[in-house]
């Protein structure tokens, strides 16, 4: 998943408050993610009309060295377009999971029980651990991958059949290792973030006293927060 600072200033306020409109429009692929648009760029886009696509040089207005030239930076700019948009992806992917809280489990720090019953006999629990890369990644491809691995079991013919379990793990694997150095890179900042986060809030559950507001004293004295 792509590392949350990725995109910052404006590029942030779009993606989070303008998702139904077209992100190259007002930041073109071509101006550096440290760099803003101006203003009267912004207020010159216009939705309903296509964003011009770069013209394919010309073979007979160049000499060989500046055809070849001019075919490498196009190219060179289809592939930032490509790596841009995985960026996205992974950034909405990543706010996905923060928005939904799924890092949240209802066992060890995150149970209201069990922190009252550290602070009362001073029994701890496991702290949270980080996660790999590839389980993180993994979380907001499930989709993808389980496509895969029912494909592969299907067109599996050369012996008994395999358990899908084996299947889907493989598959994770090789997918995740596909992956470009940068992208592992950024999946690996989010698993760092992720605990960084745990960690906080579980120290902050564990040293504070007791909630007493009515609804997390009901939770913790519940018949069904006792283990």
């Amino acid at each position: 998943m792509v590392n949350p600072g990725t995109f910052r200033g404006g590029r942030k306020g779009f993606l989070m408050g303008e998702k139904e409109s077209y992100y190259a429009a007002r930041f073109p692929v071509d101006l550096p993610l440290d760099v803003e648009p101006s203003a009267e760029a912004l207020a010159a886009v216009d939705d309903d009309t296509a964003e011009p696509e770069p013209e394919e040089p010309k073979e007979d207005d160049l000499d060989a060295e500046e055809y070849q030239e001019a075919l490498k930076r196009l190219q060179a700019r289809r592939d930032l377009i490509v790596y841009r948009k995985g960026q996205i992806k992974r950034w909405m992917a990543y706010q996905y999971m923060k928005d939904h809280e799924l890092n949240a489990t209802e066992s060890g720090a995150q149970n209201p029980f069990s922190i009252l019953l550290q602070q009362l006999t001073g029994v701890s629990f496991h702290r949270p651990r980080q996660k790999t890369p590839a389980n993180v990644w993994r979380r907001t491809n499930r989709e993808q991958i389980e496509e895969e691995a029912k494909r592969r079991a299907v067109e599996d013919t050369t012996g008994p059949k395999k358990k899908l379990a084996p299947i889907r793990e493989s598959v994770a694997k090789e997918m995740f290792a596909s992956l470009s150095e940068q992208e592992k890179e950024e999946w690996a900042q989010v698993a760092k973030d992720e605990h960084a986060a745990l960690l906080a809030k579980y120290k902050s559950e564990v040293e504070s006293p007791p909630s007493t507001e009515p609804v997390d004293r009901q939770r913790q004295f519940s018949m069904e927060s006792v283990p």
